[in-house]
């Protein structure tokens, strides 16, 4: 297998299941290869079995939006939510829903606080369900430290979007 991985347009890592036909650095090569896996592999859990390439391109979705959102690129994180996505206020408590909700949330959560989310491992949890476990580092505006924590993210992904997620510790 291999696999062009980009982002923005330009090439970043080249993943190949011969050693030699990789490109990038060896931190970046191991990271895409744990985010990623192989298109031949088959992930099963609770039951569910989806196919590497179904997993594989659930995978690069989730990534691009954890980059755009790190990015502070807020269409194009829209971009690949349902028009109704239900999407959870980890802020204030509730549940936000649609494009104008989560465009206002998450402009009102950049201008108190400034969160970084890290993909480091993907889980498949049934028809359309993957999970995320996700490296959370938030720091105060002024850049003081005030979470860094393991969390976890469950996307509900249908027709290639997000329709809902859910977050949890890291436990759950």
């Amino acid at each position: 297998m291999c696999k062009l991985i980009s982002a923005d347009g330009r090439s970043a890592v080249k993943l190949s299941d011969n050693e030699s036909e990789a490109i990038g650095t060896p931190s970046e090569i191991e990271r895409h290869r744990r985010v990623f896996g192989t298109a031949g592999d088959c992930e099963c859990s609770g039951g569910a079995v989806r196919t590497g390439n179904t997993m594989l391109a659930d995978r690069e979705l989730l990534i691009s939006i954890y980059a755009n959102f790190n990015a502070r690129k807020i269409d194009a994180v829209l971009v690949t939510m349902h028009p109704d996505v239900d999407w959870p206020n980890g802020m204030e408590g509730g549940r936000l829903h649609g494009h104008k909700g989560v465009r206002e949330y998450w402009t009102r959560q950049w201008g108190m606080i400034d969160p970084h989310v890290e993909p480091v491992g993907f889980r498949a949890d049934g028809p359309g369900k993957t999970t995320v476990t996700v490296h959370q580092v938030v720091r105060g505006l002024e850049g003081n430290l005030l979470v860094d924590q393991m969390v976890e993210h469950t996307y509900l992904i249908e027709d290639g979007l997000i329709r809902r997620i859910d977050i949890g510790d890291q436990s759950s």
